[in-house]
């Protein structure tokens, strides 16, 4: 694929203020990583490919058991999320 070859791609950029709040309260450079972003990426017409950071690996470094709860529901909100979109993909609505 040369570089003229345009590829369809999107970052996402996800965030509750409050949650980025309680997380930076603990740990400021926690903000960081908040905002999440997740991009999306349509190599061609028959694949989709989403990549993101699970919350809890890009905060496990400040070792803050606070920090990391609230990641860890971060990840589960997350994957759930990407998940209900992939399901979407793969089944959508009919138009009725």
């Amino acid at each position: 694929m040369g570089l003229a070859a345009a590829r369809k791609a999107i970052t996402y950029v996800l965030g509750n203020a409050l949650i980025a709040v309680e997380m930076t309260r603990y740990v400021p450079a926690v903000g960081l990583y908040v905002p999440l972003r997740v991009s999306v990426e349509a190599p061609d017409a028959t694949r989709v490919i989403v990549t993101y950071d699970l919350p809890s690996a890009t905060v496990a470094q400040f070792g803050s058991s606070e920090v990391d709860q609230v990641a860890a529901n971060l990840d589960e909100k997350l994957e759930e999320l990407i998940g209900s979109a992939v399901g979407l993909a793969q089944h959508p609505a009919s138009g009725g």
